[in-house]
């Protein structure tokens, strides 16, 4: 079109030739600028898709992390709230049968109450025991899921830097991409020329 303008103006009209490389200069300024908020609408859309991806992950990594604890500790109270009734049956079975035992036998009471002091304490430190080893797995359970809150936590903070860096590359490619669109080197090319 431009060659069909100056074709069509007489050779003497300078300020036709001036009117046209100005409408030249001004449709490329508006397909610069068009082709760069177009580029810019697409990266703010890949930009807010990445957002919401990543916040997503966030959410749902500090969802199984949550549930993972609140069931380990529910785990461990019950756990702990059976040893503690089995010791407490444990006792109150004894207490019973050296009562029984030392109404049943005077005679022998002496030597009954002995026998049933010795099971009570038997009994007692079993019970201890058992608690003893359910609390040490518990606590084995909760490091072991205490790391790998960590590890989550640790894969978070890194997923959110890559993230970011990633989003800062894009956004820098855009910005060179818009600077090689602006349109003031063409400009100034049309009024040399």
């Amino acid at each position: 079109t431009a060659g069909a303008g100056l074709a069509a103006s007489p050779s003497g009209d300078a300020a036709g030739v001036i009117a046209l490389a100005q409408r030249l200069h001004d449709e490329h300024v508006r397909n610069g600028e068009s082709k760069r908020d177009e580029l810019i609408g697409i990266g703010q859309r890949r930009h807010d898709e990445l957002v919401a991806a990543a916040q997503r992950q966030h959410e749902e990594a500090v969802r199984r992390a949550e549930e993972m604890s609140a069931s380990a500790v529910a785990q461990r109270d019950q756990m702990i709230s059976e040893a503690t009734n089995q010791r407490d049956t444990m006792l109150a079975e004894a207490t019973n049968q050296r009562d029984s035992m030392l109404a049943s036998a005077t005679a022998k009471r002496d030597e009954m109450l002995t026998e049933a002091r010795e099971r009570s304490t038997g009994m007692v430190a079993e019970a201890q025991q058992k608690k003893a080893a359910v609390l040490e797995e518990l606590d084995k359970q909760q490091g072991l899921l205490n790391k790998k809150i960590d590890e989550l936590r640790g894969f978070e903070r890194d997923y959110r830097n890559n993230l970011k860096a990633y989003i800062t590359r894009q956004l820098s490619d855009l910005d060179r991409t818009a600077e090689e669109l602006t349109p003031a080197g063409e400009g100034e090319g049309q009024h040399q020329g």
